[in-house]
């Protein structure tokens, strides 16, 4: 099967295609600008050991303050500190856990990151005051029994709104537009289960003789095949799909039931059913001939 082969469920209908492809396309840029608005909120604070005049003691505070920034990186993933959170907060997000991540960086600075979006973005101000709340609290608790002081700067708060880059939206828009429209053609003819390939023929009737018009049923060369039809002895012509009575002598199965005649059937891929196939194979055999129209 040749790339061509491989794409003519698309070329066949290439206006249905393109309908697609670009109602898709249209569609998925319309609902963009309904999505709701994002908003991140950043907190930064740096975890730091208290000043002391040792250098030994002040090089272990590092190394448990970096200690200390890494397990207070770790809380956003704590169920407990989450459910404090709407606790103290009094403002109820759903899906919390996915919505609040933190990170720590150059050893000591840790960053909580809030992305709120419709609604929940007039709750930021509680939830951001109930983070801060909740950390300073059990800071504390673990800073009561530490034998090296340790110290967190004071939060700084941040507010950016979230916005999908416009390219990168039409980028995606044409992508799936051109799934789409790919999809629904193929899927059009295998599910309403049409003959979508030359390939599909051959395996029923491997022993016939086939000629391949590339051209709708209409626009033919009725020359080329008046020759192909001549080769056999008392062709019979029988349509697998309706509009071939409007330009061939159509034979009735059971006058190419005899000996003498030989049956020709006209398929049109896209429009002749499999089944119809098979239920021929099963009356008239192999060794028949066979004129498909690919456009």
């Amino acid at each position: 099967m040749t790339p061509l082969d491989f794409l003519s469920p698309i070329t066949r209908r290439p206006l249905q295609w393109f309908c697609v492809f670009f109602s898709t396309i249209v569609i998925l840029i319309g609902l963009s600008f309904l999505l709701p608005p994002v908003q991140k909120h950043t907190i930064f604070f740096t975890v730091k050991p208290v000043a002391a005049a040792e250098k030994s003691f002040l090089n272990d505070g590092v190394e448990s303050a970096e200690k200390i920034a890494e397990m207070i990186a770790g809380w956003a993933k704590s169920p407990g500190f989450q459910q404090t959170i709407i606790k103290i907060s009094g403002e109820k997000v759903s899906g919390l856990k996915r919505k609040m991540a933190a990170r720590k960086q150059n050893r000591l600075n840790v960053f909580w990151t809030l992305k709120l979006s419709g609604k929940d973005i007039l709750k930021a101000e509680k939830l951001i005051s109930a983070i801060q709340e909740n950390l300073t609290k059990k800071f504390e608790e673990i800073n009561k029994d530490s034998v090296i002081p340790i110290k967190i700067t004071t939060p700084h708060v941040a507010t950016e709104p979230l916005k999908i880059p416009f390219s990168w939206i039409i980028l995606f828009s044409i992508i799936m537009g051109f799934g789409m429209a790919t999809i629904i053609a193929y899927f059009r003819e295998s599910l309403s289960g049409r003959i979508s390939f030359v390939e599909q023929i051959t395996n029923i009737f491997p022993e016939s003789a086939i000629l391949r018009v590339n051209t709708k049923v209409g626009k033919h060369d009725l020359r080329q095949i008046n020759d192909f039809t001549e080769t056999f002895e008392s062709p019979r012509l029988v349509s697998t799909f309706p509009v071939a009575g409007k330009y061939f002598e159509i034979a009735a199965i059971k006058t190419c039931t005899s000996e003498e005649s030989t049956p020709i059937l006209l398929v049109n891929l896209g429009e002749t059913r499999l089944r119809e196939l098979q239920n021929l194979k099963a009356i008239f055999g192999d060794g028949l001939g066979i004129i498909v129209f690919e456009k």
